[in-house]
């Protein structure tokens, strides 16, 4: 991330000394670098020991927070990571870990644990449910548009044990509630569920399509579950330091599956809030 400059004055004022400058510096591995390392781990031998002649999807890396406490010590930028891959071949996670610094040095091992979706692996499955057969035409008729419920994951156990990888698709009309239901994707047999009319509408036993619940209409904008990109930000006026703090991107954060945008290290004016703490938004 290149480092940036900004001024902004009040308004209807030409005065230096009331200008807010914002400077930006990259910290730690970058979304750039994260994304050159999924592209070659594939191909590293112990890897492609799993992968090959499969039919796989890349579902995110994760950077690995260093395990001083952060109360107590100075930033330091991690570089150990966790990739996530599922194979839809062999019904499992294939999880590799690792050191930026060390390219070779890949540990991979697998999982039967279900992962969240990737938003690619989201579309695709909402790809796979529009075009079934019995819902395309009702997809058509009530402009249909599909969206991630909750929970995203069917995790319903076959009589050996096994949850094969089953995503849960919402499909909510433009305007109105009428064929509004939620759907079940099996992402190893590319099958679609659809649920018996209930009280909650058609929907999993978890999950309820009869109205809208809560939270804001789906947006479909792009996410990644790939934890890189955080940054130093320095706000300066009349050349005294009004804020600095460490900015970590959502796919970064320290909740359990990315909780939001977090501020670190916060300091207002050469005095910190609290060494090592965290704000969440």
């Amino acid at each position: 991330m290149p480092q940036k400059r900004a001024a902004v004055g009040r308004p209807g004022t030409k005065s230096k000394a009331s200008a807010l400058a914002v400077r930006l510096q990259s910290f730690g591995p970058t979304a750039a670098q994260l994304r050159a390392l999924e592209e070659r781990l594939p191909t590293h031998p112990r890897v492609r020991k799993y992968l090959s002649k499969t039919r796989y999807r890349l579902l995110g890396t994760k950077l690995i927070e260093p395990s001083e406490d952060p109360k107590t010590r100075k930033p330091v930028a991690g570089t150990k990571y966790r990739t996530t891959f599922y194979d839809y071949t062999n019904n499992r996670s294939i999880i590799v870990s690792g050191d930026l610094r060390r390219p070779q040095s890949a540990e991979v091992e697998e999982s039967a644990s279900q992962p969240l979706p990737s938003a690619e692996e989201f579309e695709e499955a909402a790809q796979i449910a529009m075009g079934h057969s019995e819902l395309a035409s009702l997809v058509q008729q009530y402009e249909l548009r599909p969206y991630p419920p909750m929970p995203p994951l069917l995790l319903d156990e076959l009589p050996d044990g096994r949850i094969e990888r089953t995503i849960n698709v919402g499909l909510i009309p433009r305007t109105g509630m009428k064929g509004h239901e939620i759907v079940a994707v099996n992402m190893i047999r590319n099958t679609v569920t659809r649920f018996a009319p209930s009280e909650r509408g058609r929907a999993p036993l978890t999950s309820a399509a009869h109205n809208p619940i809560c939270g804001q209409a789906y947006s479909a904008q792009a996410t990644t579950n790939s934890g890189g990109g955080s940054a130093w930000v320095t706000v300066k006026q009349g050349g005294a330091t009004v804020w600095k703090f460490l900015l970590v991107r959502p796919s970064g954060s320290s909740g359990t599956n990315g909780s939001g945008v977090e501020l670190r290290f916060v300091d207002t004016r050469g005095s910190a809030c609290s060494t090592g703490h965290t704000f969440q938004f």
